[in-house]
């Protein structure tokens, strides 16, 4: 073999592990930047978890006070439904004493008045005279 023949083969089977070593680096590039790019839409999506975490948070609280009001809400309901039931029914007592006449107590005793008995004597007294 001649020496050309021989400093090709040389410089081939060296050339072999750098274009591998290369190779491997670029590659390896690009998996870190894909690793760099997953680590940060990983932590993008880890914000936004904890964001819709405390949102959900919120509407938990909102939804007990809105909870809470309503019960709240009922029981005022209730009591002001018994407060004008209670006035209702002080309104149809008051009604039903105005409609109900009351008998007025007489200016002179039964003692003074005469009885129906002496009316009546007298009137035909009066008719036998006449």
């Amino acid at each position: 073999m001649s020496d050309v023949v021989f400093i090709l083969l040389s410089a081939f089977f060296l050339a072999i592990p750098v274009v591998i070593k290369y190779t491997i680096a670029f590659q390896t590039r690009g998996m870190v930047s894909q690793l760099r790019n997953q680590e940060r839409l990983v932590h993008t999506l880890s914000l936004q978890l904890e964001g819709v975490q405390s949102e959900k948070l919120a509407v938990r609280r909102a939804l007990s006070q809105v909870h809470a009001q309503r019960r709240q809400a009922n029981a005022r309901r209730q009591m002001q439904e018994e407060q004008l039931q209670h006035v209702r029914s002080l309104a149809e007592t008051v009604a039903l004493r105005r409609r109900r006449p009351q008998v007025e107590k007489p200016a002179v005793s039964t003692l003074e008045m005469p009885q129906l008995e002496e009316v009546i004597d007298v009137d035909e007294s009066v008719e036998t005279a006449a």
